[in-house]
C-alpha cells in the first residue's frame, strides 16, 4: 500500500489473462505477445497471473474549506495489469513478489522462464482516464470529412510531473483500413467510394505526452464517408495502455466510438446506382491497375456485412 499515493496492489498469481475485450485470451490475442499460453495442459494453462490496482477517492470540501466527504476506498479495481510477455503459471503477482514506493512498482514473476523475471510500472497512469464511455459521429459531418476526438484528461489534483500514456484503437463491427488505403481512397469523390474498399475508419495509435501542467489530450480518429447506406451504426474500440507494455484493464481506460449512417437519402437515386457495391464507383473502371490495386492492401478476403470485401 501507498498511503501518500492513495494507491493499493493487490497480486492474483493465477489469474486468468484476458484481451481488451475482457475475454480469456490466447496465443494470437491483440495487443499481447504471449509466449506459451494453452500448450502444456492442465487446470492452470493460461494463468500467468496478474495485478489489481485500487486508487483512493479523494475528501471533498466546501469553498470555506468544510469537510463534506472523508476520503473512500472503492470496492472494485482502478485498473489491471498483466504481463505483456506472459506464460502459463509465471506467478506474476505473488505475494512475495510486490514492492510499491510511491507511484514506482516492481512486480516480480518468479517462475518465468530462465530463472524468473521483474517488471517495472509506473502507476502515475492510474490519474488519467478517458472522459467518456461512447462517443458519437455522423459520417456526413465535417462537410464530408468527418472525424470524432476522444479526450483523455488527467486527475487535475495530481498534474506537475510529465506523463506519457498509449494508445490505440480497434475494430468491433466497423472495419479500420491502413494509411496506405486511406491515402489511395482519398483521391477518389465521395459518391465514387466503396465500403469493400475504403472500410470504416483510418487504423491510428500512438503516445499521448502530457507536461507538468497539461490536463488533456486528445485521440483524433477519421471516418470514411462514402453514399453506401448502411442499417445499423458501427462500433470502434478506443484503448489506453502502457507504451510499450500491456493494456489498462478497466472502466476508464476504454471507450467505444459509434458510427451513424446518413446515406438513406441515397439509396433510390435518378441515376439507379447501387452505392454499395463493389463493381461500381471505384470498384468500376476508375481503379487504376483494376481490383488487385486493392486486393494487395490486404492479407486476406473478409465479409463486410453482406458483402465481400477485399
Amino acid at each position: 500500500m501507498g498511503e501518500e499515493q492513495g494507491t493499493i496492489v493487490v497480486g492474483a498469481q493465477f489469474s486468468y489473462s484476458i484481451n481488451i475485450f475482457n475475454q480469456k485470451s490466447f496465443q494470437t490475442s491483440s495487443w499481447s505477445s504471449y509466449r506459451d499460453l494453452e500448450t502444456s495442459g492442465g487446470p492452470d494453462d493460461n494463468r500467468p497471473g496478474a495485478i489489481y490496482i485500487y486508487s483512493r477517492l479523494p475528501e471533498y470540501r466546501t469553498g470555506l474549506g468544510t469537510l463534506m466527504k472523508e476520503p473512500t476506498w472503492p470496492v472494485t479495481e482502478k485498473f489491471k495489469l498483466q504481463p505483456i510477455d506472459a506464460i502459463e503459471r509465471m506467478g506474476f503477482g505473488s505475494a512475495d513478489g510486490i514492492t510499491l514506493d510511491g507511484y514506482k512498482l516492481l512486480v516480480a514473476a518468479p517462475f518465468d522462464v530462465d530463472g524468473g523475471s521483474v517488471h517495472s510500472y509506473n502507476l502515475e497512469f492510474q490519474r488519467v482516464s478517458i472522459a467518456r464511455r461512447l462517443y458519437v459521429v455522423n459520417e456526413g459531418s465535417h462537410e464530408g470529412a468527418p472525424y470524432v476526438e476522444v479526450s483523455v484528461v488527467r486527475d487535475r489534483n495530481f498534474l506537475g510531473i510529465p506523463i506519457e500514456i498509449g494508445y490505440g484503437v480497434s475494430d468491433v463491427t466497423a472495419i479500420g483500413v491502413s494509411q496506405d488505403v486511406w491515402q489511395r481512397c482519398s483521391h477518389y469523390a465521395i459518391f465514387n467510394r466503396r465500403p469493400q474498399f475504403c472500410g470504416d475508419y483510418l487504423l491510428t495509435s500512438g503516445v499521448l505526452s502530457y507536461g507538468p501542467t497539461d490536463f488533456e489530450r486528445k485521440i483524433r480518429i477519421d471516418i470514411a464517408s462514402d453514399f453506401c447506406h448502411e442499417s445499423y451504426s458501427e462500433y470502434i474500440k478506443v484503448q489506453l495502455f502502457i507504451p510499450g507494455g500491456p493494456a489498462l484493464v478497466g472502466e476508464e481506460y476504454s471507450s467505444v466510438v459509434r458510427i451513424d449512417d446518413n446515406d438513406y437519402v441515397n439509396v433510390i437515386n435518378q441515376y439507379n446506382i447501387d452505392y454499395c457495391s463493389a463493381k461500381s464507383g471505384m470498384g468500376g473502371k476508375l481503379v487504376v491497375g483494376g481490383f488487385e490495386t486493392f486486393t494487395r492492401a490486404h492479407e486476406k478476403p473478409y465479409i463486410y456485412h453482406n458483402r465481400t470485401r477485399i
